[in-house]
């Protein structure tokens, strides 16, 4: 019987071989940063104070698409937030993470961009929570604001955005939703005992208002102002009882 005997590599074919795999390994090696990140997923994470010492300073260097991750336990975090940076997300970790801006600031948080989310803090300040302005796609989600002097969530020319989950305590109105702002939706927030309105539309149309507990604000629950093709399903919609 034959038996093929295998040729061994001669030393040209050796070089040829190992300069193909340090030509392979080179492409990958040489290819950018960026690229090489781009690869894996858009999205970075920036954390706080890991990485920066504030929120602001966060926001300011992050990119669409970024995510800051904000340490609760190392908290609270001071100073005004201003969000002009499209697509990214706030995210509390470990706990509810402190906004603290009882300065005079007029707004906690004003968010300037599209599709920002804020997930998961407590805001305390004296004026306005959160501020919502010439936006869409926002999601602002699981918070609390209480004991301001005028509103917890404010939207302003916005479209198709978020606002769930939240908890307004004793400001002076809830949420409160102007400037032709159209196709939001407001679901399973807890607001009560408001000076004033608890859910309020003007001049905005084709929202949703669903599954919200308003109960105990002193001047109106929910009122509808100049608005028109709003759904409202309320989970408890109760008056303001005087002892």
């Amino acid at each position: 019987h034959s038996r093929s005997v295998s040729r061994p590599l001669t030393l040209l074919e050796r070089i040829l071989i190992l300069i193909a795999f340090l030509l392979a390994l080179g492409l990958l090696v040489l290819l950018p940063v960026d690229t090489q990140i781009g690869q894996l997923g858009d999205e970075h994470e920036l954390r706080v104070p890991e990485d920066f010492s504030s929120i602001q300073l966060a926001i300011d260097a992050a990119q669409p698409g970024d995510r800051i991750l904000i340490n609760a336990r190392l908290g609270p975090y001071h100073g005004a937030l201003l969000i002009e940076t499209p697509g990214i997300t706030l995210i509390s970790q470990y706990g509810r993470a402190i906004i603290n801006t009882q300065d005079g600031s007029l707004q906690a948080v004003r968010i300037l961009a599209d599709n920002v989310k804020l997930l998961g803090f407590e805001v305390q300040t004296t004026y306005m929570g959160i501020h919502v302005e010439d936006a869409s796609g926002v999601e602002i989600t699981d918070n609390i604001v209480r004991d301001t002097l005028g509103m917890a969530v404010v939207l302003i020319d916005v479209q198709e955005s978020l606002i769930s989950n939240n908890i307004s305590e004793r400001n002076f109105h809830g949420i409160w939703v102007s400037g032709s702002s159209h196709n939001n939706v407001i679901r399973d927030n807890t607001i009560r005992d408001q000076s004033g309105v608890g859910i309020a539309l003007s001049l905005s149309h084709e929202t949703e208002i669903l599954e919200n507990s308003v109960t105990g604000n002193r001047m109106i629950g929910i009122e509808l102002l100049g608005s028109s093709r709003n759904v409202v399903r309320g989970k408890r919609i109760a008056h303001y009882e005087r002892e």
